[in-house]
């Protein structure tokens, strides 16, 4: 077998094309009924040469997808970069023993071009064999340059794309990698931003609480009506505070992912009144009047988390007191549906306060955010009230909603569905809990 003296280049040349191997196509099977049309053959290839073999790409009248290269009538064209053309094969010692001239499908005339690279290596060839002796005109053999040219050209072009597509890859991989080391840095930044509030936070409510709690033993003490009207401020200074404080905390625990909900068994009636009865006085206080209705349809039990609704409603009322000056406040349980044993609950507290435009209702739901601009420094307060209780009703499975129009007052609605649960376990935990308070009294007592 007759090996070009720049093998191993060709070799590493027809690599780069990654050709071999590949399936039939449109494109290269053109050129090859175009070679056998223009040429007038029975036969057309166009092939590539390896190590081993004569692989054909496209071929007319030749139903073999490849031949060992030491039988191959291309492996002779590659060692040039010139025609190769065989008028009659029984007449050339370098094929007349070949056995596809002793035998099917007796070829007695060839002709192949070889495919140069731009680089100077012939990779393989475009062929054209006939089973008579003949020769190409000029004019087929121009054509048949040509092919072998554009055959090339098409591999060019590919190898240049693909190249391209991989440099393009390799960026969009580079890229992602800093995408991900940079999220990964934002989280753990948040993370540790989340942690740090949340213990700054907790922090600072254990003094603040004792402060408070002195502060309510003093208002027992014999104080004049000045002292007794500073401490009432320092007491309501105190209160914001601490409500500010636990905002961040709540907020810093859910960012954090360490606040979670524990459902229990739970009466809405009496969660709406204990809301009510939390906040009559402060709206008295105001000249507001504020009611409470809850729908006579909604189950005497549910699975809820207590806790976290009251914190929901009770953020609802606080704005509600805070933006309205005149009016009223009412805070309402609705029955919504029953699938099976669930139950659908729409909670709300309207106001015929200063109400939200349209535009700012959205932003109500986001972190340290007011309706307007200058919310903050009328009426105080972080902003995360509403947020967190977003995130809170979201956590139960449930949404927030806001119906308002400025001048027109505001309704917050939070809608849950919950199981429906055995009014007898509620007596349960209900006595439970009173055995539980008189235990602790008793145990009170005895260490006073």
């Amino acid at each position: 077998m007759n090996i070009p003296a720049n093998e191993v280049e060709r070799l590493a040349a027809l690599t780069r094309y990654a050709i071999l191997d590949t399936p039939s196509e449109t494109e290269f099977d053109e050129f090859a009924r175009l070679a056998a049309t223009i040429c007038n053959a029975p036969i057309a290839l166009i092939s590539f040469i390896d190590g081993e073999r004569n692989w054909i790409k496209s071929q007319v009248g030749f139903d073999v997808s490849e031949s060992p290269r030491d039988f191959s009538f291309c492996a002779h064209t590659i060692l040039g970069q010139e025609l190769l053309e065989v008028p009659d094969t029984r007449n050339d010692e370098r094929f007349s023993e070949n056995t596809m001239v002793t035998g099917a499908p007796h070829l007695r005339f060839y002709a192949g071009m070889p495919l140069v690279t731009t680089d100077g290596f012939s990779i393989g060839s475009v062929c054209v064999a006939g089973r008579a002796p003949r020769r190409l005109t000029r004019q087929q053999r121009d054509a048949l340059a040509i092919l072998a040219r554009k055959v090339v050209k098409v591999l060019d072009d590919r190898m240049a794309v693909n190249q391209q597509i991989r440099a393009l890859e390799q960026r969009m991989d580079a890229r992602t990698a800093e995408l991900i080391v940079a999220r990964e840095t934002a989280e753990q930044a948040s993370n540790a931003k989340s942690i740090f509030l949340a213990t700054l936070s907790q922090e600072i409510c254990t003094p603040m609480n004792g402060m408070l709690s002195m502060l309510d033993l003093l208002s027992l003490t014999k104080l004049s009506s000045d002292q007794d009207a500073r401490l009432e401020m320092v007491r309501e200074s105190g209160k914001v505070l601490l409500r500010a404080i636990n905002d961040i905390l709540d907020f810093s625990k859910i960012e954090a992912g360490k606040l979670d909900v524990h459902p229990e068994v739970s009466s809405v009636r009496q969660i709406i009144g204990d809301v009510y009865n939390m906040y009559s006085l402060s709206a008295a206080g105001k000249g507001l009047l504020i009611t409470h209705r809850c729908d006579a349809n909604i189950s005497p039990a549910v699975m809820l988390d207590s806790l976290r609704l009251r914190q929901i409603l009770e953020n609802f009322v606080t704005n509600a007191l805070k933006f309205t000056t005149r009016g009223s406040v009412q805070i309402l349980a609705e029955f919504a549906g029953r699938v099976g044993n669930n139950e659908t609950i729409r909670f709300s507290v309207k106001d015929t306060g200063i109400g939200v435009s349209v535009e700012s209702q959205q932003r109500l739901l986001q972190p340290f955010s007011q309706a307007e601009s200058d919310a903050t420094r009328i009426y105080g307060g972080t902003g995360l009230g509403l947020a967190i209780s977003r995130r809170l009703a979201e956590m139960m499975g449930g949404t927030i909603e806001i119906i308002s129009a400025l001048d027109k007052g505001t309704t917050m609605i939070l809608t849950l569905t919950l199981p429906i649960a055995d009014p007898a376990q509620l007596l349960i935990a209900r006595a439970t809990n009173r055995s539980l308070g008189a235990h602790l009294a008793a145990a009170t007592a005895d260490q006073a």
